[in-house]
């Protein structure tokens, strides 16, 4: 289906694959999509400004929330943007709760992936900015579920952002899968920096420095996933 407004859902759409294309969505409380465990479904943002997917953003735009993001159920889901909206970053992705099969139900395929990209979906390439800002945690996941992300450059502002895979809540599960040029981990200023341009002077002093907001439990658990 495409939309070239707004994309309204106040019922539940059933069917194996579903793709949605819309300047922006709404999916109500009684509404939804819901692919099987083992089906496909792919929203794909037009819009031109930015696109913001969950809470705690501020801006314009293609707007799905986290509520909206858990009316969706499949074995592999997309959420694809453009690579060339006028906002300095093309999606910007805040708190967002995903769920894998263990504990149902954003993708219920024991192999399945959430997927985010940037780019021209038409024509199937990436290009663009994805900038986390809130705490991504997906829970329920298994050994082979997977998050990914596509962009030219990705992004995670390290006072605010947090990127997490487990499979009850505290034991580290699945895979993070990031294909970018670049992919930077720092604080809001220092990302603006390198995204002006990432070889400016004083960068490895600055990047180097202690964070100015520490998060050290997070900082374990990305690093323990690492060496897993």
């Amino acid at each position: 289906a495409t939309a070239g407004g707004l994309a309204t859902l106040n019922g539940l759409w059933q069917a194996p694959d579903v793709e949605l294309a819309s300047n922006d969505i709404n999916i109500g409380a009684n509404g939804g999509i819901d692919a099987g465990n083992t089906g496909f479904i792919r929203l794909v943002s037009t819009n031109g400004t930015q696109a913001l997917i969950g809470d705690g953003l501020t801006g314009t735009g293609y707007a799905l929330s986290d509520a909206e993001f858990g009316r969706l159920s499949a074995g592999n889901l997309e959420i694809l943007a453009r690579g060339d909206a006028s906002a300095a970053i093309d999606m910007l992705i805040g708190n967002l709760t995903i769920t894998g099969p263990l504990a149902g139900s954003t993708i219920d395929d024991p192999f399945g992936s959430v997927t985010f990209a940037v780019g021209d979906p038409q024509a199937e390439s990436v290009g663009g900015v994805i900038r986390i800002t809130g705490s991504v945690r997906a829970n329920g996941f298994t050994d082979d579920n997977g998050l990914e992300f596509f962009a030219d450059r990705f992004e995670l502002d390290a006072e605010t952002g947090l990127l997490e895979i487990t499979s009850n809540g505290t034991d580290l599960a699945g895979e993070i899968f990031i294909a970018a040029d670049r992919v930077h981990v720092a604080s809001s200023s220092i990302l603006d920096q390198l995204a002006a341009d990432p070889n400016y002077a004083g960068h490895e002093d600055d990047l180097n420095a202690p964070a100015a907001v520490q998060r050290p439990a997070h900082h374990e658990l990305l690093q323990k996933q690492h060496d897993e």
